[in-house]
């Protein structure tokens, strides 16, 4: 089967529900407060998916007018009973305190885009609704999570707002729930259980379920009745998670959760079980996900023993075998192309959005959404070849906001709106250009009038003020909303005529905003360098876990006067850009940086992994020399940073701790305690070779060879050789800086491994022949796979010749042996006599080379 990168949806696209329907497979996603509710997509090979459905697009089935950000449509639950499609959703109009008011629905049709039917009510005593229809009775059953205003959500177990998963049957001829109540799941003790589905196989009913809440503690649950009655008594999975990537920070795809089950066809005819799942890809040292929540998918399998797996351990696979093949060349993947929004009568005349925006706004290009209203018509129409939005209430409103936008599917892009002779009366009226997260969280440039102190002077009689630039930003403004204006004056502009706005943003990290005139085509920078990962779920204006959609960006307008003054968009085009800060395997890609001895020698590198510190053995003229350096150096480093994470207990990461804080934050604090950075960018590195070295155990030796000679080739060096028993110095040849890095790597830090070992039960080992085609090709890939027995945390025994990384100070999990043969000691942790020992130099921290093998005695064990 062809691999595929996730996320499968990516950009905003939480709570994904699937479904099988012969041939066709269908995902449908969480929309919030962005209208209309639910999206829907389908494919035939799971691997290229197309909008198709917005069912939710009149008022008798959401209205939103009043819901906070981040409340509105939640998990909807897609299902087919052999002749209908029916569809549950929340509409959560309060989620802060310790109320939340979430009302559950169910519509039904006769085909995925319709019509879909008015909403039968179902109940309001939770959210995250589920619907089964059981294949040998026919009878349906709704299943919605529980929510205690009288708990207090965040404490123990016992004493969480979440009280569990509740069951009740659904009589579709009465339209409504019938029968008792009754609870039949508590959850693990990981708790906030929610996002039940039920499945049924063999006789044996299985629910699977989301806990952890919706952030980077998220984990996937699965509990069965075998009892064979869908009341239970249900008990939990033997691994008590399915999918998680809660204890490893450094793994590309954070977040996971909120699952459901589909069999897949396969070749021969038969059904495999496969498991979608929204996840995150942060940005910068702060975990930002300003993406959102995504949509991924897992291949599993049921075991001899009745229970399903993922056939990758645990941890999300950045990479799954599916049916079908997607393009992702830059140059001809639909993904990565510009699109650009027109609205000429010519090319809207065989548009039909209707399945997707409703009636009223058919013409509207499906990527696009409003907020909240179901009658559009409020705020926007498509007249004369325009975008027309009517000015509305104030950007971030809760009712009535004209604000037109796309999701950010890309970390990094350029946008432009072209604003056709927008003439404000004064300064309460504005439009333009948004980033947009929240009412709390978003950028605005803005077409307005000048004020007479900006316009220098006031234009006399009737005569309308001129007009100018304003930049208007909302940085994290929980709870008071307060709003900053850094162009003071604006920027003036010409009294009539088109205005160009545009907005780049680089790596999900940097937003500049330009503009131009019909005057003055060229665009110019306007404003600061704003961090563009603040419009992100962790930065959406509430605690964390607080926030769920992701940024937009678009076209708004804003008339405080409450005349509807019309502003009218020529075009607005979205464009994909590349940038060294974007990491589509899903983690930032920070500017790698070389780490130097105190005469300049490279002997690492900090990258978006960490840090990798070169030892063991080195190749060029002066091996032995710059052996005993890297190795004392290398010491000195493990060293600190095992002091370091002794000292600030909070730096410990476990399951107990939450998500604690960025690994990044140790990375950090060893530079700055070592000093021995230089700042010197590294060069071009295959991390796509890298990473299929550590998917593939078994074949890592050619893989890692392969991926270092492209290394060393792009360095100029095709046919170096390591050997770290060279003897003759002159036998090797001469490499600068960055080809000393070709050495055996050791990751500090929850080294790359952890991030590209593709699933594998990841306490982060060396297999052997990773090792060792590493060596040969300049690199070491870092393989959790089969074939380093690292599956289970069983380290492989390397003979002494390289011990596992640092993953310990990441994940308070510090597995030790002092006699080289690289064996994990189980969730060991260093105590305090140990500690000081290790602080002090008296002990090596771990076994990461053996001074045997590398034919000498490091300075700092004495």
């Amino acid at each position: 089967m062809p691999r595929v990168r996730n996320p499968i949806l990516p950009g905003f696209h939480a709570d994904p529900s699937v479904l099988r329907v012969g041939k066709d497979y269908y995902i449908a996603t969480s929309t919030f407060e962005w209208y209309p509710g639910v999206q829907i997509y389908h494919s035939t090979d799971l691997a290229d998916w197309t909008l198709v459905s917005r069912p939710l697009n009149r008022a008798a089935q959401l209205d939103m007018r009043g819901n906070p950000d981040s409340c509105g449509v939640w998990a909807p639950c897609l299902t087919h009973d052999g002749s209908e499609f029916w569809l549950v959703y929340s509409d959560v109009k309060r989620k802060d305190g310790s109320f939340k008011d979430s009302l559950n629905y169910i519509v039904h049709a006769p085909t995925i885009t319709g019509p879909w039917s008015d909403p039968v009510f179902a109940n309001a005593s939770g959210f995250d609704p589920s619907l089964f229809h059981d294949p040998d009775d026919g009878r349906k059953w709704f299943v919605n999570m529980l929510w205690d205003h009288r708990r207090r959500a965040g404490g123990p177990q016992n004493r969480t707002a979440f009280a569990g998963i509740v069951l009740q049957e659904f009589d579709p001829k009465a339209g409504r729930l019938v029968g008792p109540r009754k609870n039949i799941y508590g959850g693990t003790a990981l708790a906030l259980t929610e996002g039940p589905h039920l499945y049924k196989r063999n006789g044996v009913f299985y629910l699977l379920t989301a806990e952890g809440g919706t952030g980077y503690d998220h984990a996937v649950t699965l509990a069965r009745s075998t009892s064979g009655s869908v009341w239970g008594p249900y008990e939990d999975h033997p691994d008590k998670y399915i999918l998680t990537s809660k204890d490893h920070p450094l793994t590309a795809l954070q977040r996971a959760g909120h699952g459901d089950i589909v069999d897949v066809e396969q070749p021969d005819g038969s059904l495999k079980p496969y498991v979608v799942h929204l996840c995150s890809r942060p940005v910068t040292q702060k975990r930002r996900n300003v993406l959102g929540r995504e949509t991924a998918i897992q291949p599993a399998h049921w075991g001899d023993d009745g229970w399903l797996y993922l056939d990758n351990g645990i941890l999300p696979s950045l990479y799954v075998d599916l049916p079908g093949a997607r393009d992702d060349d830059p140059a001809t993947s639909a993904y990565w192309q510009p699109t650009t929004y027109t609205w000429k009568d010519a090319d809207l005349a065989a548009v039909d959005y209707s399945a997707i925006n409703g009636a009223v706004a058919s013409k509207l290009h499906p990527d696009l959404q409003w907020l909240r209203l179901p009658d559009p018509s409020r705020l926007f129409s498509i007249a004369g070849g325009q975008l027309v939005l009517h000015g509305r209430e104030s950007i971030g409103s809760w009712f009535e906001q004209a604000l037109v936008a796309r999701r950010q599917t890309h970390f990094s892009y350029d946008a432009e709106a072209v604003l056709d002779d927008y003439q404000p009366e004064d300064e309460r009226q504005f439009a333009g250009l948004t980033v947009y997260y929240s009412r709390y969280n978003f950028f605005y440039l803005t077409v307005t009038a000048a004020t007479p102190e900006d316009a220098g002077v006031f234009p006399k009689g009737d005569q309308k003020p001129g007009r100018e630039l304003q930049l208007l930003t909302s940085e994290v403004s929980f709870p008071n909303g307060a709003l900053e204006t850094p162009l003071a004056p604006g920027v003036p502009l010409p009294a009539t005529g088109k205005v160009r706005l545009a907005a780049q943003v680089r790596g999900g990290q940097r937003l500049q905003f330009l503009y131009a005139t019909e005057a003055d085509p060229e665009l110019k920078p306007v404003g600061p360098v704003y961090d563009a990962s603040i419009v992100s779920d962790e930065c959406g204006g509430h605690p964390v876990h607080g926030s769920f959609t992701g940024a937009f960006v678009g076209m708004a307008a804003t008339d405080l006067n409450g005349t509807a003054l019309d502003a009218r968009f020529d075009q607005f085009v979205y464009r994909p850009q590349h940038d060294p800060l974007d990491r589509e395997d899903g983690s930032q890609k920070r500017e790698r940086e070389v780490l130097t001895d105190q005469d300049g020698r490279a002997v690492g590198v900090v990258g978006a992994h960490g840090i990798q510190v070169g030892l063991g053995n080195v190749v060029g003229r002066r091996h032995k020399a710059d052996t005993q350096r890297l190795a004392a150096l290398a010491e000195r480093l493990r060293l600190r940073l095992l002091a370091l994470a002794q000292l600030v207990p909070q730096l410990r990461l476990d399951q107990a701790g939450h998500h604690g804080v960025d690994a990044h934050l140790l990375v950090r604090a060893a530079r700055r305690a070592l000093g021995q950075l230089d700042g010197q960018a590294l060069g071009q590195v295959d991390d796509a070779g890298i990473e299929r070295a550590a998917q593939h155990g078994a074949g890592a030796r050619a893989q890692g060879r392969g991926a270092g000679r492209e290394r060393q080739g792009a360095a100029g060096a095709d046919d170096v050789v390591l050997d770290e028993n060279l003897a003759d110095d002159d036998a090797a040849p001469e490499l600068d800086a960055e080809q000393v890095l070709g050495v055996v790597q050791v990751g500090v830090g929850q080294g790359a491994a952890d991030d590209l070992v593709d699933g594998r039960e990841h306490d982060v080992v060396h297999g052997r022949q990773g090792l060792q085609g590493g060596r040969e090709g300049g690199l070491v890939a870092d393989v959790g796979d089969d074939a380093g027995r690292g599956h289970g945390g069983r380290a492989a025994d390397l003979n002494g010749r390289l011990a596992e990384p640092l993953d310990g100070v990441v994940d308070a999990r510090l597995r030790r042996r002092h006699n080289g043969d690289v064996r994990a000691d189980g969730n060991k942790r260093l105590g305090g006599a140990e500690a000081d020992a290790v602080a002090k130099g008296q002990l090596c921290a771990l076994c990461a080379w053996c001074a045997r093998r590398a034919e000498l005695t490091p300075t700092s064990r004495q």
